[in-house]
């Protein structure tokens, strides 16, 4: 209760490299505002350092929150981002596809005894997590990117499409996935430069038929990310509680194994001064979890090749769980990307 909510630690390394350490409570900033705090040290050290002209005040976080609260007391528009998710709840109960298989589900089925069951547990006793970071070139990156302009869609979406197709291929091709994706409020430029805390994340499902192309997939996912989208200021904590109230799941279960991040905002060190050094960030965790897996997808501040951060449940998971999810993962995305009229049962039976 009584520990600090932020810390900064000046750090010398062994391998010549100096910097910072940061711990913070994420109610006080997400991973945007925390780039956008590093990239204004920089700037300040450049300033002092090298006589570089002072970096702009950030916004007051205030205002953008006074404006949140607004919205949250507008009657009309609360209305409909709660009809919009009372339509989704009506879709049907979701069902739990868990990254390791059918198994976790129905074990829940035997210990409920009810073998129409589609929630499963969430481990809540041993809380521990470990992590795996994959980093993919910028070359094979490069391909991601360009496939994602070329036909318009966000990485996000791609990305989604691909863990979707991998928890399938687990589930002996289930069709009804869900996963927890993480959206910014950041649309405003008050909002992108404000920094703090402004994250919700929502259940993201989708209901693919195998015969769906795995170009068509990633557009049925944007179409619905899209929607979500336009209602990203309603509560995402009352959504879960919509599902509850419908379907009635066991206590601390959930439709979801698998939480996604991605974060196109790269530490970008501005000063002419700085050109040509080299350094290098990494994030960490806080040691516990209720989410069995939570990916965060990040540009290395180094190449800009992508960053793959897994934060797992060790209860449950091993690393070589993750490690074959990565593999998985990756063997999906482009095998849609180089044959983006493959269908989804010609993936699966594929990889």
């Amino acid at each position: 209760m009584d520990s600090p909510m932020n810390e900064f630690i000046m750090v010398a390394m062994p391998d010549g490299y100096n910097g910072i350490y940061l711990r913070i409570d994420h109610r006080l900033t997400d991973s945007t505002g925390m780039i956008l705090m590093i990239n204004d040290i920089m700037g300040l050290y450049c300033h002092f350092a090298y006589g570089a002209p002072m970096p702009e005040d950030p916004p007051l976080y205030h205002l953008a929150l006074e404006k949140d609260l607004a919205k949250e007391d507008n009657a009309s528009r609360t209305a409909k981002d709660r009809a919009f998710w009372e339509e989704q709840v009506a879709i049907g109960e979701p069902i739990y596809t868990d990254v390791t298989g059918r198994w976790k589900l129905e074990a829940c089925r035997k210990k409920y005894g009810n073998p129409l069951l589609r929630a499963a547990d969430r481990e809540m006793d041993d809380l521990r997590v470990g992590r795996a970071i994959y980093h993919l070139e910028p070359e094979p990156t490069r391909r991601l990117m360009d496939y994602c302009m070329e036909n318009e869609i966000s990485m996000t979406n791609l990305l989604l499409m691909g863990l979707r197709t991998y928890l399938s291929k687990m589930n002996d091709g289930e069709k009804d996935v869900t996963i927890r994706n993480y959206v910014s409020r950041r649309s405003t430029l008050l909002n992108k430069t404000s920094g703090g805390t402004r994250t919700h994340c929502f259940p993201c499902r989708t209901i693919l038929e195998p015969e769906t192309e795995f170009l068509d997939g990633v557009r049925m996912i944007q179409d619905l990310q899209n929607s979500i989208y336009r209602h990203v200021d309603f509560d995402p904590l009352e959504v879960n509680r919509m599902f509850q109230a419908c379907y009635h799941p066991p206590k601390n279960t959930t439709y979801d194994s698998v939480a996604l991040t991605y974060q196109p905002l790269p530490l970008r060190l501005q000063n002419e001064q700085l050109h040509g050094i080299p350094f290098k960030t990494e994030w960490l965790t806080n040691g516990t979890a209720i989410q069995k897996v939570y990916l965060t997808v990040m540009h290395s501040a180094s190449d800009l090749g992508l960053q793959f951060y897994f934060k797992y449940q060790m209860a449950e998971l091993s690393p070589h769980d993750v490690e074959l999810m990565y593999y998985y993962l990756m063997k999906i995305l482009f095998m849609g990307v180089e044959n983006p009229d493959m269908t989804i049962d010609e993936i699966l039976r594929t990889v």
